[in-house]
């Protein structure tokens, strides 16, 4: 058996899929796993490290430029084999291999990469494609969403998937536009796990936490209150659920009074993440957001009616916004700034794989950026808006 090293970058903004890779790895005990948390504690692994050596990178557009610089500069030992994936790479896969990647697994891994270790693990040259792709959507009952074995947790990842296909948004692109969920009975079995440990707050991975049980687009508020009570069950007494926050938002259309009343009933939260992203009903249309303004707007008062402070998810910069859109969404921010709101800002970034991937984002008039940064200074408001301008 041909002895392998994994050496991952472990970065904050990748952890998540990284955290699905190695628990995907709790099947293959015998391969030495190292967790760097830079490149220059990459290079000192390399240097310490006999045999063959997997680099593991996974990563989204914005930091792409970082990634391909970084890898040149290491990419002198021949005993290495550079492997991607994430989201920019499975949008562009030729590319990244044009970068110096070796090989690049497109969209979810836990089976294509187990796989491709186990050839790996045999002999070298068993993996002839470069390129590679699941051949069928896993179960996610069969992969945890982290890894016992290095302790590394996180949010439990309950559905796969998105049926909206937004033209700014990866996911659908990515995992298909059907629903994939977690039963409740292995979600219970993670929870048990994190909570032998002692780790008894319970976040949820997924694009629309009341998505949860359904087929489509409508909701099941009887799956999402069984999951739910579940867990509550399960935890002990100082055990608290999130549900409803990032990294699981939920469509503003998506919101009820009974929904609310079964978060609150359960879960120690008493914020919720609106994914409104625009106040222009224009924009909404154009970017095939599936909801209308009215229902944003719904949302909030059911939010307000119910005790919920709601978090909003604004994106600035969306290709084709004019100036009555951005006057609309100013109108909104000033609005709601009179209640009791968190605005959570983004700007349009042209990602790879998507319908915009080609646009230009729109512009943000100085009256705007104004009201963000007041917004921000007085902790109504956070986000990344201008590293994502830059």
């Amino acid at each position: 058996m041909r002895k392998i090293n994994l050496i991952f970058l472990y970065e904050k903004n990748s952890r998540y899929s990284i955290n699905a890779l190695l628990g995907a790895l709790d099947k293959l005990p015998e391969i030495p796993v190292f967790l760097c948390k830079n490149t220059v504690e990459i290079k000192e692994r390399i240097r310490n490290t006999s045999g063959l050596k997997i680099l593991c990178f996974s990563f989204a557009s914005y930091s792409s430029g970082k990634i391909f610089s970084e890898i040149k500069k290491i990419k002198k030992d021949r005993n290495c084999i550079f492997i991607a994936g994430g989201p920019h790479p499975s949008a562009l896969p030729e590319k990244t291999l044009e970068e110096g990647f070796d090989y690049v697994f497109v969209s979810e891994a836990e089976k294509t990469f187990t796989d491709f270790l186990k050839k790996e693990m045999k002999a070298p040259g068993l993996n002839k494609e470069r390129i590679i792709r699941p051949a069928e959507k896993i179960c996610l009952d069969n992969y945890p969403s982290f890894s016992s074995r290095f302790l590394r947790f996180g949010p439990i990842e309950i559905t796969r998937g998105c049926p909206h296909a937004c033209r700014f948004c990866q996911t659908s692109y990515l995992f298909g536009a059907g629903l994939r969920h977690r039963s409740v009975e292995n979600v219970l079995k993670q929870v048990r796990a994190m909570a032998k440990l002692g780790l008894t707050d319970i976040r949820f991975l997924t694009p629309d936490a009341l998505s949860y049980g359904a087929s489509g687009k409508e909701t099941n508020l009887d799956a999402v209150e069984q999951l739910l009570k579940a867990v509550k069950k399960e935890l002990p007494e100082e055990g608290r659920i999130f549900f409803g926050t990032f990294p699981g938002e939920i469509r503003p259309e998506k919101v009820s009074s009974k929904a609310l009343s079964i978060i609150k009933k359960y879960c120690h939260n008493r914020q919720l993440t609106i994914g409104a992203q625009s106040a222009s009903e224009r924009m909404l249309k154009l970017c095939g957001r599936g909801h209308r303004f009215k229902d944003i707007l719904n949302a909030l008062d059911i939010c307000f009616e119910n005790g919920f402070t709601p978090v909003i998810d604004l994106i600035f910069g969306l290709p084709g916004e004019n100036i009555e859109d951005i006057n609309l969404n100013l109108d909104f921010i000033e609005k709601l700034s009179k209640h009791k709101v968190i605005f959570h800002t983004h700007f349009f970034m042209p990602l790879p794989g998507t319908p915009w991937s080609a646009k230009k984002p729109g512009i943000l008039t100085e009256k705007l950026k104004l009201k963000i940064k007041h917004l921000e200074n007085s902790g109504m408001a956070f986000g990344k808006w201008e590293r994502d301008m830059r």
